[in-house]
């Protein structure tokens, strides 16, 4: 496609795993695709929270240009922004959200539903091991993946929304239920008056799979000024190559605050 309309930039997003797929062959025949259609591309990894989204979304994004430079916006949200305006929490998020569904029906049953009740916002089912000090451990330290029994932090942004899951997948309500479609929808920045078209499982892995509205729009703001040249009519920042975003970090400096927590 890029060599048959040969647009002057492009925007691809992926998974940040994409690097160390096949060993690195893929992410080099990528890389080597690109050029090879003429385009000097330009990669990052970035986290959604940081721009406005209340999920913490870490993706591989790549702009390729024809012509000139192009740099990565700021955060405008979270430590990393010059604003230092704080993340996007997902209880202001799903504020006043449409009720489309039976609530009741989405209390968590089976063998481990009744477990999420006692497990803190913010944590999974590590709160039930020995490690964080748990007096009836029910799981061996990291015998899960980490979003089994993810209760969400209300006050922050909530982990990555999974276009496929298990019945114990998270991120899960902080009120002990699974999330709506129209709150999934919220989490992801889609409007209300968006469709997403067939059943919950159905509509949730459409949620899951897609790029947040807001984040594209940054992404998409950012290129129309330094590739089509377009006057904003606001002021955006931009990243040098060299400069570092701190969001790794912080969510490891995040889990230790919820470990921390749960041994209270």
């Amino acid at each position: 496609l890029l060599k048959y309309y040969s647009p002057k930039g492009f925007l691809f997003e992926n998974v940040y795993g994409i690097t160390g797929a096949q060993s690195g062959q893929a992410w080099e025949m990528i890389k080597n695709e690109f050029s090879d259609a003429g385009y000097k591309i330009n990669y990052r990894i970035l986290n959604t929270a940081d721009f406005g989204v209340p999920q913490f979304r870490e993706r591989m994004i790549i702009v390729g240009v024809k012509e000139g430079n192009y740099f990565f916006p700021k955060p405008t949200h979270g430590p990393d922004s010059a604003t230092q305006i704080p993340y996007y929490s997902a209880q202001l998020a799903l504020l006043n959200t449409p009720v489309n569904e039976d609530i009741q029906k989405l209390r968590l049953n089976g063998r481990h539903g009744h477990l999420l009740k006692d497990i803190p916002p913010g944590l999974n089912y590590s709160f039930y091991t020995e490690k964080l000090g748990h007096p009836e451990p029910i799981f061996a330290w990291r015998s899960k993946f980490s979003d089994y029994l993810y209760k969400a932090d209300p006050n922050t942004a909530v982990r990555t929304i999974k276009a496929q899951g298990g019945q114990y997948t998270g991120p899960l309500h902080w009120e002990n239920r699974y999330f709506t479609v129209n709150e999934f929808k919220r989490l992801q920045t889609f409007p209300d008056k968006y469709n997403i078209f067939g059943n919950r499982q159905r509509a949730i892995q459409q949620i899951g799979n897609s790029v947040p509205p807001q984040f594209a729009r940054i992404l998409a703001l950012s290129i129309l000024e330094q590739v089509f040249h377009y006057k904003l009519p606001f002021n955006f920042s931009y990243l040098t190559e060299s400069e570092q975003l701190t969001f790794r970090k912080r969510k490891k400096d995040l889990t230790q605050e919820y470990f921390q927590k749960a041994k209270k």
